[in-house]
């Protein structure tokens, strides 16, 4: 029997992994021409059942301390910022969950966009605009 048949040469899954190694990062950092994101981040811990304010509240406490311009609502909390900076930030919320709990749900989504400079309060500004009221922020 053909020892290929089972598992891939050695040879070949060396140079696989020679090139994958080798491989940039692909997250390094971002360009300069975006010098700000906004970011929507939730993490919580699955293993502490319904209720989870401690845990979160430690991390609300980690992002207020950070410096970030940030807003936090039942759902999520929306993070303004470098991406360098933002990342860290989540890093360090996703391990101080871990730190606690077996299980940690952590929830990215990131809207970047060149020449947007502060994403928070400017895209509310503009449906105040179109609506020509103020409305509840």
């Amino acid at each position: 029997m053909r020892r290929y048949k089972i598992e891939p040469p050695r040879k070949n899954w060396q140079r696989s992994l020679k090139r994958w190694r080798n491989w940039p990062p692909v997250f390094r950092s971002m360009p300069n021409d975006c010098p700000v994101m906004l970011v929507e981040f939730a993490a919580f811990p699955v293993d502490k059942g319904p209720k989870f304010s401690k845990p979160v509240a430690k991390v609300i406490d980690l992002i207020d301390k950070s410096g970030l311009k940030y807003k936090t609502t039942a759902m999520c909390t929306l993070i303004e910022g470098d991406w360098d900076e933002v990342f860290a930030l989540i890093k360090k919320c996703h391990y101080l969950l871990r730190k606690d709990s077996t299980r940690v749900y952590t929830r990215i989504v990131v809207d970047d966009r060149k020449n947007f400079f502060s994403p928070l309060t400017e895209k509310v500004d503009r449906v105040e605009k179109v609506l020509k009221r103020k409305i509840r922020r």
